[in-house]
């Protein structure tokens, strides 16, 4: 265990370093695999870079909905970053490109974001 928790610490000190530098591209590139094996955080982190779509890297509604949902639905997520997850869930639903507006599914999803503590979540 103490392998896999140092490559992946590894590889998010490299998603960080690409992210300081402005390359999100390399950032999320690094990120989707972490991601996909179910890490949270990375699930957080790059639902959050394709919904910014930021410097280098095309927004991805679609692909940032994907991993927003994987995260929320984390049972290792922790509640805080489960409710951020939420919160920039409720914002995809809201109407992205590429996401159809659901804005029910949209105030549901931002409430239960509120519900983990989300103060962003919470203020609306």
């Amino acid at each position: 265990m103490l392998l896999s928790f140092s490559a992946f610490a590894g590889a998010m000190e490299d998603v960080l370093t690409a992210y300081k530098a402005n390359d999100f591209k390399l950032a999320v590139q690094i990120a989707k695999p972490l991601a996909d094996g179910g890490n949270a955080i990375a699930q957080s982190f790059a639902g959050s870079l394709l919904m910014d779509g930021k410097g280098n890297l095309q927004a991805d509604a679609i692909a940032a909905a994907r991993y927003l949902k994987l995260c929320a639905d984390n049972q290792k997520s922790k509640d805080t970053t489960k409710g951020e997850c939420l919160f920039v869930l409720s914002i995809v639903y809201m109407g992205q490109p590429g996401v159809p507006e659901d804005i029910p599914l949209a105030f549901s999803t931002l409430w239960r974001a509120a519900r983990y503590g989300n103060e962003k979540a919470i203020d609306q």
